[in-house]
């Protein structure tokens, strides 16, 4: 099932590649200098007015937990969600988007590293937590082969300022090789002068544990008016449950308003590509941990900048199947920096074979067919 995982890797296509390939060029010395002043015109920008080598564009990443495609952008009008929708209406809206597991760990094991979760241990729900390991189980940690990497140490090694806030979950212990910061007060505002950044920021608010843990909130839902899905018992519990579940997804849309607005204040919305997606489906009961639509759909936006092509594909609806582990494939081709690594998932751009697991194969013919391309097909 190489549905989330497919989505990283139009992730890192759609991440590092741009419009062209990212990838710094040699300098005299031989190393890799990507240059990161954008100057002129948003054509310009590009690139570096004197050198001419590709500016890698900033990355956002913003991701929630637990929620299924329950937004007014589509089709679920039961809440307002203005900055989701205004994110879809300057972006590109995933119409097809499957993580590779119904719960959390798993799932991010994949989004982390591109590879199925069953080609590296990291499968079964949950391996790292003692409070959870009873009737002579060990607890124990996955250990990925050799081979896997975090691809936010690709990013790195490509002159990346990497953040993570703050959650991880991945079934093994973020290397420390992973991140520039991890934790709840990391942020691009923090990275040297001149660096790109890759953030990832993660909004808790809509995990499973807040409908009970934000229960005695105001609740600005009326559960009289939900629309239950047809497996659930008709009773003032279940319709104060769903109730809360979507009060928490308005929250979680003002967070975001948050975030896109401390991107505007720093002048950088139009040179940032801002991913947003949940990491499986709902969390309510019979929606988390099940395999089918229910608990693998899930909403992704992308908006690119204006100097990165934010013109093409405004308000599109795109309903190519895709999945975690093609996001990363995506990311990596957009920067030419995952040429060899193996990943699993293969570019919703031009839908090229899945790499074996575990298993390095150099991506350099798709990185050549998929130069020049930054937008997906739509």
């Amino acid at each position: 099932m190489n549905h989330f995982l497919r989505f990283l890797c139009l992730f890192l296509n759609l991440i590092l590649i741009g419009e062209h390939a990212v990838l710094a060029q040699p300098t005299k010395s031989g190393v890799a200098r990507p240059s990161t002043r954008a100057t002129g015109t948003p054509e310009r920008d590009r690139r570096n007015a004197r050198s001419g080598v590709p500016v890698p564009p900033n990355i956002l990443w913003i991701t929630c937990e637990d929620m299924s495609a329950h937004l007014p952008s589509y089709g679920d009008r039961t809440v307002p969600t203005p900055n989701l929708d205004r994110l879809a209406r300057e972006g590109v809206r995933y119409r097809r988007m499957f993580s590779t597991n119904g719960v959390c760990a798993p799932s991010r094991s994949a989004i982390i590293t591109g590879m199925y979760p069953n080609g590296i241990g990291s499968n079964h729900m949950r391996t790292v937590q003692a409070s959870r390991v009873g009737n002579g189980l060990i607890n124990y940690e996955t250990v990925p082969p050799p081979a896997v990497k975090c691809f936010s140490e690709y990013l790195r090694a490509a002159t990346y300022y990497c953040t993570n806030n703050s959650k991880t979950d991945y079934q093994f212990n973020a290397p420390f090789t992973a991140w520039d910061e991890n934790g709840n007060k990391a942020h691009w505002r923090n990275r040297p002068a001149g660096k790109p950044f890759f953030s990832v920021i993660n909004l808790e608010v809509t995990h499973e544990s807040q409908i009970w843990a934000r229960a005695n909130l105001p609740l600005r839902v009326n559960p009289a008016t939900v629309k239950l899905p047809p497996i659930y018992p008709d009773n003032a519990i279940i319709r104060r449950d769903v109730a809360r579940n979507y009060d928490n997804i308005m929250v979680m849309d003002s967070l975001v308003g948050v975030i896109l607005k401390q991107l505007e204040d720093d002048k950088l919305l139009d040179k940032t590509i801002v991913f947003f997606f949940s990491d499986h489906g709902s969390g309510l009961a019979w929606h988390k941990r099940e395999i089918y639509d229910r608990g693998l759909h899930v909403p992704m936006i992308v908006r690119y900048g204006q100097a990165w092509g934010g013109n093409v594909g405004r308000g599109i609806a795109q309903f190519c199947r895709s999945g975690s582990v093609d996001a990363v494939a995506g990311g990596r081709t957009r920067a030419e920096v995952y040429a060899g690594t193996g990943v699993s998932g293969r570019t919703a751009v031009q839908n090229a074979p899945p790499v074996h697991l575990c298993r390095p194969r150099p991506l350099r013919r798709a990185l050549r067919l998929f130069a020049g391309r930054a937008r997906p097909t739509l």
